[in-house]
């Protein structure tokens, strides 16, 4: 497997074994090499637009493809995991990689987190 391979691997497993987005150096941590060896593959990961670094500090993770590192207005628990996605159609791919059944999705700006989303992940 290759470091690219290897870093996104360890990105989306972190985000949805934790909910939390892991820093370039509990990914170097994680994949037992330097924070010089992993900075390439994050770079090329942001060129390829499945990660955005967090504004100011490109050592942190803001969001990757499906996962929010910050609250969004759609938030996901999925088990008793509770995450953010970064659209409400991303929503529905959270569950799906978690491997779990969704238990409610919905836009947190609405009165009373009206329920939008019911679904198996398959």
């Amino acid at each position: 497997m290759n470091v690219l391979t290897s870093v996104k691997l360890a990105v989306y497993d972190t985000f949805a074994t934790t909910t939390h987005a892991p820093t370039i150096a509990d990914v170097a941590h994680q994949l037992n090499a330097t924070i010089e060896d992993v900075q390439a593959p994050f770079d090329e990961l942001h060129q390829e637009r499945l990660l955005v670094p967090e504004p100011g500090d490109p050592t942190r993770i803001r969001m990757a493809t499906l996962f929010s590192a910050i609250p969004t207005p759609f938030r996901v628990i999925v088990g008793t995991k509770n995450c953010y996605a970064n659209r409400v159609w991303d929503s529905i791919g959270i569950p799906a990689a978690l491997q779990e059944i969704l238990f409610r999705s919905w836009p947190q700006r609405w009165p009373g987190n009206i329920p939008i989303l019911s679904t198996r992940a398959w």
